[in-house]
Formats: structure tokens, C-alpha cells, sequence
């Protein structure tokens, strides 16, 4: 399930934008900044000396009387302290973004987070406010934060629906906020906030991709509660779409993958093995799926194994394993590959080299925190290996 992530903060209408101008005066010329609204006839002019404020609201079209430009001149400086607190604000932001697509998180948020304070303290940038509360909801979600990360998209999401304009930002907001709900097992709402996410999608044209970002979110969620046949529409819908647009082959391949997992659920290998394969044709086209291409190796090896075509599944297991092994944490899916594999063994009989796979996943897992449910799992496969070979007592004892 991927957040949405926005990197381009446009602002809403009824907003206020700031420009530098100059006013070229008999012996120099003089930085000023000018504040619009998008009110009709409404400009404001901003000035600054020693941290002193002097404002004035003037019509379009009317020229500044001689008096109006001594007293600038009296109180103007050479740059405007509001225009370089953008610029640093900007700045930041720009660098929060870099460490993000960079892969350094804490660096992303550290930056983003020195960006909305400068924000917080200029009158008019609220938009700026809620894409550093977005964006910083997106990091956190990455590192498995995510109740701040929900906090952060709901702080995002409450200013958006201030400002004329947002509703696809308020749209984004809710689809992370779903991503995170689901991570966190609360599938229901999750699929809550999709929806609420895709209802307004639906409303602003051009919004394709993301309206099949939602359809994919929610059919992972419902597969998440065991419901798979609904799961499967889903995926399909937003199989459909990404087929329509450029570049979203890595969606196309998820959309595979999901859908061949739900149906090796249902007991229907054979529909989930040729998922699974076109997911990974795909995926074997795009630089840095490795991770993704060994799950598809490892699912095509547990749907075989489920037909009875033990040597197969063990060589797809191989497969997965030998990938899996070039990965950085991929630990736990390197304990799984050896688990299968042992299943398979023991299924052909093999079950001293059944037990020994099992052995080898089960260290693995014992290093790993919140794997209890797979170590118990490698304990019954080895007991029922063992009362195979005629050692019941062994078997017992595990």
C-alpha cells in the first residue's frame, strides 16, 4: 500500500502569495515586498526596519503618492526579513525532501520540521504548514510510526479543508491515513478512509492514478480480513485503470501478485501460479524489484507444493532464497524459503532433510522479535517430521 506523497505545495484561492519588487528612488533602490490576496483590488504592502511592520493596502492601478515612497524609504531595508524567512523555509523544505527520496528518514523530518516552524510564524503560508505536516506523516509511516504518522496527515488534512482548492490534498490525506490504519490491523477503517479518499478523487479530473492507488489500498485490505473474492474485484479495478495509464507497471505487477495470493488462499493454485508469473515478468523488467520477484518465486513454490510438485516447489524456494539472500533485511523471508523448503522435503519423505530446513528456519526466527507464530510452526513441522521417522516421543517433546 504506497501514501501519497506531496511534493508540490499549490495554493489554495483564497490564499496569500508574496512577490519582491523595488522602487527605484533618486540615490538608490529599495527592496520591497508585496503581499496578494486573490480578492479583487486587494494588495498589500509590506516594508520592514528593525523588525518594525508597515503595512498598507492600496487599489489596483493607483500610483504611490510622493509621500508614500519617503516614508518607504524611511522604513524600508535592503532585504525584507518576511521574503528570507520563505526562502529559508523553502530551503528546508527542499532538503527534507531530498533526505526523504534519499532514504534518510530522520534527516527528512528533521529538515521538514524547521521548515513548518519558520512557516508557523508567517501570516499566509498555511498551505506551506499542511505539506510539512503531510509530508513529515509520510516519513513516519515509512519507519513504522504510524500513529504519528496518522497525527500528522489528520494535522495536514484539518488545514486543507480550510483552503479553497485542497481537495485533492485533503484526498491524499485521508489514502495515508487509510495505509496506516491498515498496517496497524485496523482494516475496516482503513478501508474507510479509502473510500473517503477515492469519493473525492472521483470528483477532479486527471486523478486516475490515484483513484487506482485507492481500489488497490482497499482490495489489499479486504484480502487482509480474509475476504478474498471482494479483495480480488478490487485489485481487478485498479488493475484496470494502471492498464490505461504509462509507467504504473510496478502497480500492474502488485495488482498481479495480490490477486495471486488471494487465489492461492482459495485453494486455486493453478489461477494463482500464472498471477504470480505475470507479476514477476513484469517486475524482472523494472530495476530494483528483486525483493518482489523472489516473493513471486516463493509463492509460485508454496501453490506447487499445495499440487503435489514437491522437486518444483522446492527449486521455485531455491529461487526465492538465493535473491532473498542479496536483500538486507530480508531475514524473515529467508526463514520462511527454509521452512517451505523443509515442508516439501518431509512431503517426499525426506524428512531428516525436511527436519534440518526446519532447524535452519527456526534459528533464524529465534532472532527476530514477533515470530513466535512461526517458530511454533517450525516445532510442528518438525514433530510431525519426527513422527514420521517413528519418533513419536521426539515428536511429543517438540
Amino acid at each position: 500500500m504506497q501514501p501519497e506523497l506531496s511534493t508540490e505545495l499549490q495554493k489554495g484561492e483564497d490564499s496569500f502569495r508574496y512577490e519582491l519588487s523595488y522602487l527605484d528612488c533618486p540615490k538608490r533602490r529599495i527592496t520591497i515586498l508585496l503581499e496578494f490576496s486573490d480578492e479583487e483590488d486587494d494588495k498589500n504592502l509590506l516594508c520592514l526596519s528593525n523588525r518594525e511592520v508597515m503595512k498598507m493596502t492600496f487599489l489596483n492601478h493607483i500610483k504611490l503618492s510622493v509621500a508614500v515612497i519617503c516614508l518607504l524609504v524611511f522604513f524600508s531595508m535592503s532585504v525584507p526579513a518576511i521574503a528570507q524567512d520563505i526562502d529559508t523555509a523553502k530551503e528546508w523544505y527542499n532538503r527534507g525532501l531530498e533526505a526523504y527520496n534519499a532514504g534518510d528518514i530522520p534527516s527528512a523530518i528533521q529538515a521538514l520540521d524547521k521548515a513548518l516552524n519558520i512557516y508557523q510564524t508567517i501570516k499566509g503560508t498555511e498551505i506551506y504548514q499542511a505539506g510539512c505536516h503531510m509530508v513529515i506523516g509520510v516519513a513516519l509511516l515509512d519507519i513504522g510510526k504510524y500513529e504519528e504518522a496518522i497525527a500528522k496527515q489528520e494535522q495536514a488534512l484539518e488545514i486543507y479543508q480550510t483552503i479553497e482548492g485542497t481537495e485533492r490534498n485533503q484526498a491524499g490525506c485521508y489514502a495515508n491515513i487509510g495505509v496506516a490504519l491498515d498496517h496497524m490491523g485496523k482494516s475496516e477503517e482503513a478501508i474507510a478512509k479509502q473510500e473517503q479518499a477515492l469519493k473525492i478523487y472521483q470528483t477532479i479530473e486527471g486523478t486516475e492514478r490515484n483513484q487506482a492507488s485507492c481500489y488497490q489500498n482497499i482490495g489489499a485490505a479486504l484480502l487482509n480480513m480474509g475476504k478474498s473474492e471482494e479483495g480480488i474485484a478490487r485489485q481487478e479495478q485498479a488493475l484496470e485503470i494502471y492498464q490505461t495509464i504509462e509507467g504504473t507497471e510496478r502497480e500492474q505487477a502488485s495488482c498481479y501478485q495480490n490477486i495471486g495470493v488471494a487465489l492461492l488462499s482459495m485453494g486455486k493454485s493453478e489461477e494463482a501460479i500464472a498471477r504470480q508469473e505475470q507479476a514477476l515478468e513484469i517486475y524482472q523488467t523494472i530495476e530494483g524489484t528483486e525483493r518482489k520477484q523472489a516473493g513471486c518465486y516463493k509463492n509460485i513454490g508454496v501453490a506447487l507444493r499445495n499440487m503435489g510438485k514437491y522437486e518444483e516447489a522446492i527449486a521455485k524456494q531455491e529461487q526465492a532464497l538465493k535473491i532473498y539472500q542479496t536483500i538486507e533485511g530480508t531475514e524473515r523471508d529467508q526463514a520462511g524459503c527454509y521452512a517451505n523448503i523443509g515442508v516439501a522435503l518431509s512431503m517426499m519423505s525426506k524428512s531428516e532433510e525436511g527436519i534440518a530446513k526446519q532447524e535452519q528456519a527456526l534459528k533464524i526466527y529465534k532472532t527476530i522479535k514477533g515470530t513466535e507464530r512461526d517458530q511454533a510452526g517450525c516445532y510442528k513441522n518438525i514433530g510431525a517430521a519426527l513422527d514420521d521417522m517413528g519418533k513419536s516421543e521426539e515428536g511429543i517433546a517438540k
